[in-house]
């Protein structure tokens, strides 16, 4: 049986999986790993780092289960890579899904980073809006340049897993600005069939901001990159 077979089989639910992997993430990363054919090896930091980036949020609740081996294992890797991975990811920023407190040195140094910078980039050369496809938490910044300029931007990066990790992506990218901080954030959802965006949530981390996703959504209206897409906001759910 060929691979894409195999594929066609297990998403139409004719080729039932194992027990062990009837859970909702291994099923998923089962049905991946089958699409993406071999995985990466154990002394290749950058394609591991690209994996667990991809499956982020599966893996870590595969972790929460005790079974991320075997979700690792499901992504093509063998015994030497699934150990360096676990490493990796073991050190990534990690933030409690209560408190949005940070539970690591990776996720609290994020938070200590410093907004400041001696950048001579204008603020009317950076993009109010930059969101990715998917269902995505997002940060809305205040950003200032050197010239006195100021102006509200809304970021987002797929793959990431937390807001603190959203905010210091979008600062690495804004690093020609004199300043860069944080008003709050939420979740953004641009998907669907014709395309809408949705914006709703808050942070845990930087905590509720109650004009963010209005701000957000009115921002995105008015972008020439995604004003043509319908746009609602709410300050309902997480």
């Amino acid at each position: 049986m060929t691979m894409s077979t195999m594929l066609m089989l297990l998403t139409a639910g004719a080729m039932p999986l194992p027990a062990c992997a009837r859970s909702p993430y291994d099923v998923k990363v089962r049905r991946l790993a089958l699409a993406m054919g071999t995985g990466c090896t154990s002394d290749d930091d950058a394609c591991l780092h690209s994996l667990i980036k991809e499956h982020r949020s599966d893996l870590e609740q595969a972790r929460l289960h005790g079974n991320l081996s075997e979700a690792l294992r499901a992504l093509g890797l063998a015994r030497g890579g699934v150990a360096r991975a676990a490493e990796l990811l073991e050190v990534l920023p990690r933030f409690d899904e209560t408190t949005g407190k940070p539970l690591n040195a990776a996720a609290a140094s994020l938070l200590k980073a410093d907004s400041t910078s001696s950048g001579a980039q204008r603020i009317d050369q950076v993009a109010e809006v930059r969101i990715a496809p998917g269902t995505w938490k997002y940060v809305l910044l205040q950003a200032h340049d050197a010239f006195g300029g100021k102006r509200i931007l809304v970021r987002n990066t797929a793959n990431l897993q937390y807001h603190a990790e959203m905010a210091h992506e979008a600062k690495k990218e804004l690093h020609g600005l004199q300043k860069v901080d944080v008003l709050g954030g939420g979740r953004i959802a641009f998907e669907g069939s014709p395309k809408k965006i949705s914006v709703w949530g808050y942070s845990k981390t930087f905590g509720r901001c109650e004009p963010c996703n209005k701000q957000a959504a009115e921002l995105i209206r008015r972008s020439d990159a995604y004003g043509q897409f319908p746009v609602t906001w709410s300050n309902e759910g997480y």
